[in-house]
């Protein structure tokens, strides 16, 4: 299950707004992850590229690294939770589209792994 689900759940229809500690727990872990400055990196001219993908029933995930001073690190991220029409796509077809969905960054050697 997604880490952020209580803080999407406060967005679903019809859902009363209600702050709770678990979702104070959660804004919390989350800050903290994408404001440590580890979390991106600006893109080199050179390095490989690897995209990382991932597609459950309610999410998307996706992040964008590079092979910097022999080391991955993370250069772009993106994820989505699916609305109710997305729902009606399998798990192995979102994974089947997101693994045909490859370009090369600037034409740079790059690796793609669909979880």
């Amino acid at each position: 299950m997604c880490v952020a689900w209580p803080l999407h759940n406060l967005n679903g229809k019809n859902v009363p707004f209600q702050w709770d500690d678990e979702c104070k727990a959660v804004f919390l872990e989350l800050n903290q992850w994408l404001t440590s400055t580890t979390m991106l990196v600006a893109s080199h001219d050179v390095g490989t590229h690897v995209l990382d993908t991932d597609a459950s029933n309610t999410a998307l995930g996706a992040m964008l690294h590079q092979e910097q001073d022999s080391q991955l690190h993370v250069i772009a991220y993106a994820s989505r939770a699916l609305s109710h029409a997305d729902k009606g796509l399998s798990s192995p077809t979102s994974h089947s589209a997101m693994s045909q969905s490859r370009g090369r960054p600037g034409g740079l050697p790059s690796t793609f792994l669909t979880i």
